[in-house]
């Protein structure tokens, strides 16, 4: 059999009786123009009856656009962050006897509504507990006896706590430095 160069292998030489094929005439309709207009007419009443999901428009709710950096992409909501106590907040030095200050301590871990487990006047210490943890709050005198510092100390000598219990009660010893300490009867 001879090929023409520029002809594909696939291809037969037109000369070349080819196998003899099966026709399935008369499976297949041709389309005609009355079922062309009958299917259009069903369409038609499907997209218009009232049975249909198409009947009612379905009223379609704005979404508020989301705020969006100069990058383009959405900002992460905000995670509160805790921030904890440090040995350098939990020490303060006033200028006041030691008597006094033992005294603000201690009504600021009253008010403060903590929960007072044991206190020693004459060694000048306040054990009390708040939020599971126990805490260690120390008034130590100075030699010459005109100031004395506080230190409060987590009893299990861990400082992951919030700061927010060195502020209570420093906070209430300023607010009431220049008050003065009476005995109550």
């Amino acid at each position: 059999m001879l090929r023409n160069k520029f002809m594909c292998h696939c291809e037969r030489p037109t000369g070349v009786r080819q196998s003899r094929k099966k026709h399935y005439t008369g499976l297949l309709r041709k389309p005609t123009p009355l079922n062309g207009t009958l299917i259009l007419a069903a369409f038609i009443l499907l997209l218009t009856s009232q049975c249909s999901a198409f009947a009612e428009p379905v009223p379609v709710a704005a979404v508020p656009a989301q705020p969006q950096t100069s990058q383009g992409t959405q900002p992460q909501p905000a995670v509160p962050v805790v921030q904890y106590a440090t040995y350098q907040n939990c020490l303060r030095q006033y200028s006041m006897p030691f008597d006094k200050l033992y005294y603000l301590a201690l009504a600021s871990v009253n008010t403060n509504k903590f929960d007072i487990l044991e206190m020693q006047s004459r060694n000048g210490y306040i054990l009390f507990e708040t939020g599971g943890k126990e805490f260690l709050l120390s008034v130590m005198d100075r030699k010459d006896k005109k100031s004395s510092f506080i230190k409060l100390t987590p009893a299990d000598n861990s400082y992951m706590f919030p700061i927010t219990v060195p502020q209570k009660i420093f906070g209430y010893i300023d607010a009431n430095l220049s008050t003065a300490i009476q005995e109550t009867k």
